[in-house]
């Protein structure tokens, strides 16, 4: 009972957090299941919350190359590295293809992390931000 309130406290503040950023915003437990999903995530991706949390991150039928991530989020869920970045091309909701960087981070430390946070940033020309 007090880890599930812990939990929910913490989704509620880190959906605070991400929800005024501009980039899309993921937070994934220790099974990579999506616990939190931003607004921008949402725009960039054509999928809501309601439509993702609970899904595994790899399930998702989004425009992001899940394949290619996967060995990245799976080493952060692992606790090494605690953050890590690649730079993948990808599709959004309205079909357009952009350049995306994702950065990983590894929540909690020790041997058994909590989860991750996953920063899903749009480039512009291929290294610079989305203005």
């Amino acid at each position: 009972q007090l880890r599930s309130s812990e939990i929910q406290r913490l989704n509620t503040l880190l959906l605070a957090i991400t929800g005024n950023i501009e980039v899309g915003a993921a937070v994934l437990d220790g099974t990579l299941r999506v616990q939190v999903w931003n607004e921008r995530a949402a725009d960039l991706w054509g999928v809501r919350s309601d439509e993702v949390v609970g899904h595994s991150f790899f399930d998702l039928d989004i425009g992001l190359p899940a394949d290619k991530l996967r060995a990245l989020i799976q080493a952060a869920a692992g606790g090494r590295p605690a953050h890590d970045e690649l730079v993948v091309s990808a599709t959004t909701r309205k079909g357009r293809s952009i350049r995306c960087r994702v950065i990983v981070h590894t929540i909690g430390d020790g041997e058994k992390p909590a989860g991750v946070v996953l920063v899903m940033e749009e480039l512009k020309n291929g290294n610079g931000r989305r203005k």
